[in-house]
C-alpha cells in the first residue's frame, strides 16, 4: 500500500510539474522524486514550482507517518481475530472441528458454556466482518501455525452450534 501511495504521489507531482512549466518528461519526474522522497528539490528559480516542490516535500513523510499510524490498528484487529482462535484450540483442537468442541465439552460437563462460546464468536465474526472489510490487507495476514484459521474455527464452531441445536 505504501508503494501504491508514493508512487501515486510521485505519478500526481510529475503531472503537476510538467503542466505547469515547459520541463520535459524525465526532469518533471526527476524534480518530483527528489522533492517527495528526499525533502530536497531539484528546480532553480522558478518559483511558482518550488512551491509545487515543498508541497511534494510535505507530502512524502505524510504519507508514511499515516501509514506508520495505520500498522497498529491492523495489528490489533489481527491480535484479536488470532486470540480467539487460540482460545478455540482447547476446546475444539487443532485443527477445530465442531463435533471435537461437543465432545470435549460433554466430557468434562461443561456445556452450559457454549451459549456464551457461540455468543463470543458471533461477536467475532461481526468484528471480522467490519475490519476485514475495512482493512482488506487484514484477509492475507496468516496465522503463524499451519494447522489454525480464523475460518476453520467459525466454521467448527457453526458446525457445533448447528449440530446442538438442531
Amino acid at each position: 500500500m505504501l508503494g501504491c501511495w508514493l508512487l501515486s504521489t510521485l505519478c500526481a507531482y510529475t503531472l503537476l510539474l510538467r503542466g505547469t512549466s515547459d520541463l520535459a518528461w524525465r526532469v518533471a519526474f526527476r524534480e518530483a522524486g527528489s522533492s517527495l522522497f528526499t525533502l530536497g528539490f531539484a528546480s532553480g528559480d522558478r518559483l511558482h514550482l518550488s512551491v509545487i516542490d515543498f508541497l511534494a516535500a510535505a507530502n512524502g513523510p505524510l504519507i508514511i507517518a499515516l501509514l506508520i499510524a495505520y500498522l497498529p490498528t491492523l495489528y490489533g484487529a489481527y491480535n484479536r481475530r488470532e486470540l480467539e482462535v487460540t482460545l478455540l484450540q482447547s476446546r475444539a483442537g487443532e485443527p477445530a472441528w465442531g463435533p471435537e468442541l461437543l465432545a470435549r465439552q460433554a466430557l468434562v460437563r461443561t456445556e452450559s458454556e457454549l451459549p456464551e462460546l457461540y455468543r463470543d464468536w458471533e461477536r467475532l465474526a461481526a468484528d471480522l466482518g467490519e475490519g476485514h472489510s475495512n482493512y482488506p490487507v487484514l484477509i492475507s495476514f496468516r496465522s503463524p501455525r499451519p494447522y489454525r484459521s480464523w475460518v476453520v474455527g467459525l466454521i467448527a464452531v457453526m458446525d457445533a452450534a448447528a449440530m446442538r441445536w438442531r
